[in-house]
This record gives C-alpha cells, structure tokens and sequence, in this order.
C-alpha cells in the first residue's frame, strides 16, 4: 500500500546482489525494484560526488552487481562538462560519507496477490525444500564399507592405552624412520653441502612414504589399513637398507665428515619440537567458542581421512561426495597416525610441534648453507659454527618465532596503563583495524600457537623444500652437473610442486615461479649461445610441468579449482600498517643497500681509478630521489605501493651493479633477489588485485602476505651475510650490531608476551596433557540463549566411534559455522548431510546452491508432519543415523515423538542418555 520507497543508503543494494547463493530473495527483489516490475520507478535521486573546475569524480555502485542502472541515475553527471568515473569505491567513501538517497515511486498500485506472482514466491518456497533431485560436477564418493572396517573404529588405534610419555616416543621414532628411508635416496643432492642436508630428510622421507602409499591408495592397489601400511614401510626400508648398502662408504664418508653439524640439527629438531609440545601440552583443546578457528574443519577431515579406505577420502560436511578439498597435508598426519596408532585427538596435537620442527630445521639447513657458499664464493675463511650457524639461527627465529611490530604497541599501551593485557589475536589484525578490507595478516608464530592443522601450516617446509632444491638445481656449475643429474632434481621438483597444490593450492602458483625462476638463471647464466638457453629454458619448463602435472593426476582429476578470476582492489594498504608488518626484512634490506652504495665508491675507484661523477651525472641520480619524495608527499595513500617499487628497484639495482663489475657473488645474490622480488611483490600484487569470490580482500591478503612473510624473512638471514661481508669500519659494526639487537628484542617481544594468554584462551585451565578433546567433559557452551553441556556430547562421540564401524551417513542439525554445530561429524569423521555452510561453499564454488538447499531441507526435516518429506530426504540422503541432541532439543523440542510417530519400526533408538537420542534408519523395514 506504500506510495513510495526510498533507498537512503546503497549499503544494500549495492552489496546483497553479490551474494545471490545467501540472499537469493533480496536479490531478486532488488532487480525487479529497480527495473520496474514492481510497478515502482526513480522519481528522484540526490547525490553528492566530488568535483572541482567542472569536473566530476564518480562512483558506480551498479558496477559489481547484475543490475541496470536506471537511466535517472545518469542524468546527474551529465551536470559537468567532464566526468571522470571512479567505478566501485569502498563504503568509507560511498556508505559512511556522502550516501545516495534514491526515491521511488508507486506508479502500478499492484495487489500483495500480484506482487507475489512477479516475485515467484511459490516456487522459491519450493524449491528450497522439496527439490531432491539434482546433478553435481563433483566426485561422488564410493566405499566400501567391508574393507577395513571390521573392527571398531578406534581399535585401530592400538597405542592409545600406553602412558602419554611412551607414545610421544613412539611417534618420534617413526619420524626418524622417515629419515632413514630418505637418507639413501637423496644424499647426493646434498653432497656439496656441510650439513649434508639432514634438515630435510625426516621431510622428504614422510613425504615420498606418503605419496607411494597415497598412489597406491588411489588406484585401489591397496587399501588405507595398518597392515597395507605396514607392509609399504616394510618394504621402503628395505629398498633404502639395499641403497645405503651399495653406497655405504661415500654415505659414512660424509656423515662421519658432517657429524657436528648434524648433531646440532637434531638438537634443533628435538628443542623445536619440545617447546611447542610443551606449549600445545598447555592448551591442547581442539575447539574455542569464541575465538573462529579452522581447528573443527581440520579435526573433522584429519577423522574422515583416518575412516576413508581409499582416495580420495570422502567429505564429512557434504555426505555422498569426496573432499574437494587440498588434503594431503592432514593426510600426511592422517598417515603416522595409523602408523603409530596414536588416537587422532593426542596425534593432531603432536602434529603440530612435528610440522614446525621440520620447517626450523629446513630453513636451519637453507640459512646456513647458503651462508657458508656466500664465504666461499668470496673467498673468506670459513668457520662453519660462526656466520653460517648464526645465519641459521636467526632464519629460524625471523620465519618462525618473530612477530610483527604491534607486540610493541601492545606493550607501550600496556605500560601507560592503556591496555590491560596482551591481545595476540590482534597483531594478526594491524590492517583490518583502519581498513574495511577484513585484511588478515597472520605470521607463522601465531599460526602454530593457535594451532590450526590448516593448509598454510602443513605447507611451510614444503616451500622452503622448494626454495633450497631450486637454488641448488640453479647454483651447481652446469660444467659439474651432468644432464641426468638435473632432469633427476627436476623431477623431484615436479614432485613438490604437485604436492603443494595438493597440500595448499594457493601456494601453488608461488612454487611454478620458484622452479621457473632457477630453470631460467640456471640456462642464462651459463656460456651457452642465446637462442640455446631458450630453448633449454622452454624444454625444461615443459618437462617440469608436465611431470608434476603426471604425479599428482589422481588428485587434479578429483579436485575442481574454485573461480579464481581476479578484479580490482578497492582497498590500499596503510604505509604504517606495512611497516608494522615486514619492519625487519624492510630494515635489514635497508642496512645492506646503504652499506653497499657506501662502498660502491671504493669498488668503482679500485677498477677505474681515472673515473669522476660530473654535477649532471649527480643530478641524474638524486632527481628520482626528489621526484619520488615529492609523490609520498603528494600521494600518501600510494605510499605502501611507492615504496615497493622503490624496493624491487633497489634490489634490480644491485643485480646490475655486482653484473658489471663482475663481483664473484653475483649468482647468489641472483637467487637472493629472486625471493626479495617475490616477497616484495606478493603484497604489490594484493595492492592492485583480489580474487573476485573474496570476502572483501580477506583471504587474497592473509595467503600471499603469508608467502611474502616467509620468503621476506627467510631472505633476510641471508641478508645478514651479506651485511656482515659489507661492514669496513668499526662505526658500519657498532651500528648493525644496535639496529639487529634493537630489531631482534621487537621480533621476539611478541613470543613472549602472546604464549602466556593463548595458553589460558579456553574453557578451563584445569587440565594440561595432549588429549584435544578432554575439555568437553567439563564445558559449557552458550548457544541461542540456552547452555549446552559437552559431557552429553562427548559420551554420544565416544559411543558413535566405539560402535559405528563403517562410514554411515548422520544427520545432524546444521547452525552457523564456527559453533557447536556439526560436533558429530567432526569428533568421528563420518559423513554428515552438511557440516559448516559456508566452508562448503567455498569448496564447491560451482555448486552453492545445492549447498544452500541442503540446509534449507535439514531444518524442514527436523519440524516436517510429512511422513513423505522425511523418508524422501533418508532416502534421498542415504542417511543411516539421525541425531537428536544438545543443539537439535534447542530448536526443535518435539521431534523425537514426531519421528517416531512418523516412521514407526523404520528407525531403532540405539542409544538414548541424557539429552541425546541417536536413532538409526532402515529403509527396508515396514
């Protein structure tokens, strides 16, 4: 009956149409508004837009969003005699400040019965609950449920009655296994190294078990059981034990001439791996309530993996399907714990202290390595325990432990009586708290202390595998390294590369670069003729691709990438919240340009003594000096990108320098800025573009300001060699030395103060050890308004894993994500009709519908009359258990009696105690 509707805001219109799969209603309405369907048309629209000499700065709200733009809304920029349109501006800018105000008016006077026919109301209804047929691009997943199975399901965990103590043992001597399996097989990679690569082989030794048992897997050659594992690992120490045999003199050679060195490796290992035992020993719940975390997804697919036979593992928040999901790295923990038959809830907590072991002594061995060729390139005595050690050391602390310089601000707050305690979670938010962007700019630190088993974390030594195998498949001498030799590290490339696509796709564009980036300063820094070296670069980049692409086919012919078209970023990163972030790497790099340039003088003057800088030629070098000063003057929101061309210039520079007056480490330095442009040019990217389906900028700036992190930090343990060779005067050292302890204490500040109230960020601090899921015995979870007890629901968990063996279907009602919602499915790893929504859509970006009608159908099923209805959706869904729990007694009080009275013998109550109720469905039963 309205006469008119007036739009003060274009914070909806302009957003909720990009969000058709959440809000397919108001989309709709919104169309049919603006266009006229509804009888309503623009009679005026007010807007205030910036202008200046006659010329016009606009917005388009209409850009993002498949709506036309009505012709009323032109008219106004027709006022100005030029018109520059800015396109889509962020709601800083077009929300919060100088809103539009759009009125339209009544011209149709439709009826409410008219108004419902344009809208289509009937059938929307319709389709969102009755709809039980429908096609999938997706993998349908097929067990069988006969094969390991027979048992129950945690009587594969035959350790889990031992003493804590004696299964951290057990696990560590499995890893150490791993090592000996690699030994053999890659020993002649490393042979030219003084730690002889022991950083890697516990790595590489898990990573080509797992992928053999994995392929074999896949391709129903075996089945993913203890005994089938038992024998691979048989077998693979045998094939090791016969290699080590044949080449046991230059293999003891080596280890009896690295002893030290590797002695001190495990030690690292062993130290790394201890304090974050201890640290997860402290807190080791697996579920915060109020905190998000990936901890559920990853707990959920680490239980599916472990219930899976063969590959790939079926997905327990989208039953019927496969996880089209980058898995192999809960895989790989998937896989020692069948191993070692260590209980999922200890193992997920051990895997962690694991994973951040292999990555500190990985880049231990990279740091140092790379230390000790920069002293012998320049030939320099060479004190391994001293620069190269010290070099380790700190890469180890500056990817791992540092954070960034908010711990800083933290403390100063802390100190003024500003703040009351420290926030770890916020140094992981420094953009996002003066930006709209949702920017997430977590470090590797915090990802470990928070303990999420989540891609980015499993693929941290995979990439560092991938920086020091391109850097030795590029530094070793073309003359020394036969051709078989190379095509044999390339393969092994290919086999990362695929693997990191396999392990965290994101990262997988980062590796092709990595690897394409050694093939071509391999093939161009040799004597070779020019059209040569393209043609060896363009063959090696073939065979490289297409090998990884072979490896891993079984994964890319059952994953479907998400839609990773890119569009422009409408959000800028504030200069202070850049130097905030990567402060050290920017410092370090800052320190060894201003003490190279400084020294430069001398070098130029001892090759040609006879040479003068005129005024011109000054003139040329400080006027790109002045014009860039004046641009940051002038342009204070480009800052971030300035100074990122700046740096990536800088480092070009010094390429062209060491290239023309032919400094012997040059090819090091190569490599060096090879990660520097890499890790300076990640965030570049993140400033000009976004992939489309992003949350704002949300995702695109954690993954690749998380690769910059590591490539950025890592470069600068390098750096500090590099310094260190630079320094030609006491007062060059008195200053380094301040600057890197100064830089050192900000880096460390955050590890210090952010263990203490992570460790204390859960339930209750009444109970220390590694069992991630203890907590629920004594917690409490607040969930629309009414208090849950998890006791109820960790005794229906222990009873559903000690006596549900093969993979049935539950069905469970699905709530919004980061809540107690879809506790069964991830405490058992059984296939559930839907987990988390949200995470589900991301992952089956092709088929969000169908995840949006499977949720609609789940609460229809738990209030439906219709005996129709529900034995349609258990058939529909091949649901074998229906839960009535903690969560489902909330919303839906009465449907225990309804079920029963609905579908009478078709379900049995196999288990009734305290709130919960887990009734099974027999569709043959009458």
């Amino acid at each position: 009956d309205s006469d008119y509707y007036i739009l003060y805001s274009n914070r909806l219109y302009a957003t909720i149409p990009r969000l058709e799969d959440r809000y397919p209603g108001s989309k709709l309405f919104y169309e049919k508004i603006f266009n006229g369907d509804f009888g309503f048309n623009v009679v005026n629209y007010q807007k205030q837009s910036m202008n200046l000499f006659g010329i016009n700065y606009s917005e388009n709200y209409f850009q993002r969003i498949d709506i036309e733009k009505p012709n009323i809304l032109s008219d106004h920029e027709t006022k100005f005699s030029i018109n520059i349109n800015l396109g889509w501006s962020d709601e800083s800018f077009s929300v919060y400040d100088h809103p539009n105000v759009i009125i339209l008016r009544n011209d149709k006077n439709y009826s409410q019965e008219k108004l419902f026919e344009i809208f289509g109301f009937n059938d929307f209804e319709n389709i969102n609950y009755y709809n039980f047929s429908s096609t999938s691009p997706y993998k349908k997943v097929q067990i069988d449920n006969s094969l390991g199975h027979s048992k129950s399901y945690i009587e594969q965990f035959y350790f889990s009655e031992y003493n804590l103590f004696f299964q951290i043992l057990f696990w560590f001597l499995i890893i150490q296994i791993f090592a000996f399996i690699s030994l053999p097989i890659f020993y002649k990679l490393f042979i030219n190294l003084p730690d002889f690569g022991f950083g890697f082989y516990k790595f590489f030794g898990l990573i080509i078990y797992g992928f053999i048992v994995w392929l074999l897997s896949s391709n129903n050659f075996i089945n993913f059981i203890f005994t089938d594992l038992l024998v691979v690992l048989i077998i693979s120490l045998i094939v090791s034990i016969i290699l080590f045999i044949k080449n046991k003199d230059v293999i003891l050679f080596y280890i009896s001439r690295s002893k030290e060195k590797i002695i001190m490796i495990e030690g690292i290992f062993l130290i790394t791996f201890v304090i974050f035992l201890m640290i997860r020993y402290l807190n080791p719940d697996l579920w915060h309530p109020y905190r998000g975390g990936e901890k559920p997804m990853d707990y959920a697919y680490l239980n599916a993996i472990l219930r899976s036979v063969n590959f790939p593992p079926h997905d327990p928040w989208f039953s019927g399907y496969t996880m089209n999901y980058y898995y192999f790295g809960q895989y790989l923990v998937a896989l020692i714990t069948k191993l070692s038959g260590i209980p999922s809830n200890i193992s997920y907590n051990l895997a962690i202290p694991t994973f951040f072991a292999f990555s500190s002594t990985a880049i231990f061995s990279f740091s140092s390595n790379f230390s000790y060729l920069y002293k012998k390139s320049k030939g320099l005595n060479i004190d391994w325990f001293k620069t190269p050690v010290i070099s380790g050391i700190f890469g180890i602390f500056s990817v791992l432990i540092f954070g960034n310089f908010d711990s800083i601000i933290q403390i100063y707050n802390m100190f003024f009586g500003n703040q009351d305690m420290f926030d770890y979670w916020r140094s992981t938010r420094t953009i996002s708290m003066v930006s709209t962007g949702l920017e997430i700019n977590e470090f590797p630190f915090f990802t470990f202390i928070f303990a999420d088993l989540h891609a980015h974390l499993l693929s941290i030594p995979i990439i560092i595998s991938i920086i020091t195998v391109s850097f030795l498949f590029y530094y070793e001498n073309s003359s020394k390294l036969v051709e078989m030799k190379k095509l044999s590290i390339l393969v092994f490339l290919s086999f990362l590369t695929g693997l990191i696509k396999a392990t965290n796709s994101w990262d997988y564009p980062l590796a092709i670069i990595i690897v394409s980036s050694a093939i071509i300063l391999l093939n161009f820094t040799s004597n070779e003729k020019f059209i040569l070296k393209i043609i060896k670069s363009i063959t090696y980049l073939i065979f490289y691709l297409l090998i990884s692409r072979l490896l891993f086919i079984n994964f890319d012919l059952n994953f479907i990438m998400p839609d990773l078209s890119l569009s422009l970023s409408s959000w800028k990163t504030p200069i202070l919240s850049f130097l905030q972030i990567l402060f050290l790497p920017i410092t370090l790099f800052f320190i060894f340009i201003i003490f190279y340039l400084d020294n430069f003088k001398s070098r130029i003057k001892l090759i040609y003594p006879k040479i003068t800088l005129s005024q011109k030629q000054i003139l040329i070098i400080i006027f790109p000096i002045l014009l860039l000063t004046m641009i940051f003057v002038f342009f204070y929101e480009f800052l971030t990108i300035l100074s990122l061309f700046l740096i990536v210039f800088s480092t070009i520079l010094i390429v062209f320098l060491k290239y023309k007056f032919y400094e012997n480490d040059l090819r090091l330095y190569l490599w060096l800025s090879v990660m520097l442009i890499l890790g300076f040019g990640l965030p570049l990217f993140t400033e000009f573009l976004i992939i489309d389906s992003d949350i704002n900028r949300m995702n695109t700036y954690f993954k690749f300001n998380f690769q910059s992190w590591i490539l950025l930090n890592l470069s600068s343990s390098i750096i500090i060699t590099f310094i260190l060779n630079e320094i030609s005067s006491n007062s060059k050292k008195y200053f380094f030395v301040s600057i890197f302890t100064l830089i050192f204490f900000i880096g460390i500040s955050y590890p210090i103060y952010a263990i203490k109230p992570r460790v204390m960020d859960r339930f209750n601090d009444d109970f220390h050890g590694l069992d991630g899921t203890k907590y629920m015995q004594n917690a409490e979870y607040s969930q629309e308004g009414n208090w849950i007890d998890l006791s109820d629901s960790y005794q229906a968990i222990d009873w559903i894993n000690k006596n549900i063996s093969t993979n049935r279907v539950i069905l469970e009602y699905s709530t919004d994500l980061y809540s107690w919602s879809s506790r069964m499915s991830i405490n058992t790893g059984l296939q559930s009709v839907l987990g988390w929504d949200w995470h589900q859509k991301q992952q089956r970006s092709l088929d969000q519908n169908q995840v949006t009608l499977r949720k609609k159908q789940i609460e229809e099923f738990y209030k439906t009359d219709s005996y129709q209805y529900l034995e349609d959706f258990l058939e529909t869904y091949d649901v074998g258990l229906i839960i009535f729990g903690s969560i489902e007694s909330n919303f839906f009080p009465e449907f225990p009696s309804r079920l029963e009275e609905k579908l009478g013998d078709k379900v049995t109550k196999l288990y009734d105690k305290d709130n919960y109720k887990i009734y099974e469905y027999n569709a043959e039963s009458k």
